[in-house]
């Protein structure tokens, strides 16, 4: 059996992963709907304008922020119907 930490942390970063990849794969539809063009795959590169790389990392780290959040609430939730007592959330 594998142990409640392990549980935990596999729960945890699943929820993370998944929403991650949901959010970005929104983001990048979003930003095409809205600048008509896909976003900057490498803001660093001169090609892209500077405001261009400014706003899309920024909406990068906001998206990201907000990701995170909604996924360990919803691993807290998840693991609190079907665990018996709260998560072991220092381990994560």
């Amino acid at each position: 059996m594998i142990d409640r930490d392990t549980r935990w942390t596999l729960l945890a970063g699943s929820a993370t992963v998944i929403a991650g990849l949901l959010a970005r794969r929104g983001l990048e539809g979003g930003w095409a709907r809205l600048v008509g063009k896909p976003p900057p795959r490498d803001p660093d590169l001169h090609e892209n304008g500077v405001w261009e790389a400014l706003a899309w990392s920024v909406a990068v780290a906001g998206v990201a922020g907000v990701a995170r959040i909604v996924a360990r609430r919803g691993a807290v939730e998840i693991w609190t119907r079907v665990e018996d007592g709260p998560p072991p959330l220092e381990s994560a």
